[in-house]
């Protein structure tokens, strides 16, 4: 009898240990500290690549950080550039061939490790691959089940490599009703589908406000980070398992199924989520009360194990320049095993420092081609 009642204690200090080491970082925006934080004690240099004017690019969708060049993929189709800026060669071209994609309605994605460029036509959902060097590889069809391109429009919302698969992410619902949304599938080099994930079985009543519940971003350990507002579970997917890492707090700060949506789905929208190792950078956009509408960032460190909410002025990453992340597109990548944020500016903005715009302003256009910045992270 003694021992059984030792082995019963035993599994119950285990249990409870257990359940103490998974608890999950709970995200409720009304209760982040209002202690100041600065995210330039987590930035250690910041680096500016101007492209030079050889092709002008109104807009950068994403660009990729290699060790001697860069890939951009622009509207002028997917242009490589040396580490300077300097324009070097387009990666494939735009137009209607076998070989080539259209203007618009694609998506790219690199993998670093066997140096090859993917793009993935969105409406004839077929792969393209090229290498470094602009080589055209292959071409070949996407397999999506027939039972999937019933539930989801043929645009995903992101497309990443992980590891030895492409990923597919999409919105939860596309705006069709009664049902069950799909979150991601994934599919192997020759388009293959190797696996997927659909939503609950629970119908949304109605489909006000579907379509903004998805938002990944690239995270540490190659990662990516994935929730929709239906849920309260923030998760880390990886290539071949899925991680919950974050919940969100009943009430406002997520969308109850059970709800019918009857509090606007604008007032808890987060847009952005970045995830390191040191810290979480999350973007909230027009959450408030009553008939306000308030952006601000959420910043939870890990060390600490707190969160904070971020202003303009706590997100200024550059005391030379005094340029804020506010509002501005991230990325997050690892270069060389260090972790970055990845964003642009305009040439304009840093018109009065000469030595970060080597390629210089043309008077005719101030706003010239995007620089690329650089901001890489501390590693402890």
């Amino acid at each position: 009898m003694r021992l059984i009642c030792i082995i019963l204690l035993l599994l119950l200090s285990s249990c409870l240990h257990k359940k103490a080491g998974n608890s999950l970082p709970v995200i409720i925006p009304d209760e982040f500290s209002a202690k100041s934080k600065n995210i330039l004690d987590c930035v250690d240099t910041v680096m500016y690549v101007q492209l030079d004017n050889s092709i002008l690019i109104p807009k950068i969708i994403k660009s990729f950080w290699l060790d001697s060049c860069i890939i951009v993929h622009s509207y002028e189709g997917i242009l490589r550039y040396d580490e300077k800026g300097r324009f070097m060669y387009k990666i494939g071209d735009v137009g209607e061939g076998p070989e080539e994609y259209p203007r618009n309605l694609y998506y790219v994605t690199v993998d670093k490790v066997e140096q090859v460029v993917y793009v993935y036509l969105i409406f004839q959902e077929e792969l393209l691959s090229y290498s470094f060097s602009g080589k055209f590889l292959n071409r070949v069809p996407v397999q999506i089940p027939a039972n999937l391109k019933k539930i989801v429009y043929p645009e995903p919302n992101a497309f990443f490599v992980q590891d030895d698969l492409l990923f597919f992410y999409y919105n939860t619902n596309q705006g069709l009703d009664k049902t069950k949304p799909l979150y991601w599938l994934s599919v192997d080099k020759d388009g293959r589908l190797v696996h997927f994930r659909k939503g609950y079985d629970d119908k949304l009543k109605n489909t006000n406000g579907a379509g903004f519940f998805l938002f990944p971003m690239n995270a540490c350990d190659n990662t990516v980070v994935y929730w929709d507002l239906l849920n309260d579970t923030v998760f880390s997917v990886g290539a071949h398992r899925a991680t919950p890492v974050y919940l969100w707090g009943k009430g406002n700060f997520r969308l109850l199924e059970t709800d019918g949506m009857s509090i606007p789905i604008e007032r808890r929208i987060c847009t952005m989520f970045a995830d390191t190792n040191l810290f979480s950078l999350f973007l909230l956009t027009n959450y408030g009360s009553g008939d306000s509408k308030v952006m601000f960032y959420g910043f939870y460190d890990k060390q600490e194990k707190l969160f904070y909410r971020l202003g303009e002025e706590e997100l200024i990453f550059d005391k030379k320049t005094g340029l804020s992340l506010w509002g501005r597109e991230l990325q997050y990548d690892v270069i060389d095993r260090r972790e970055y944020l990845l964003t642009q500016v305009q040439t304009v903005d840093l018109m009065n420092i000469s030595e970060l715009l080597p390629w210089g302003i043309d008077p005719d256009d101030l706003e010239g081609n995007p620089v690329l910045v650089l901001i890489r992270l501390k590693d402890e």
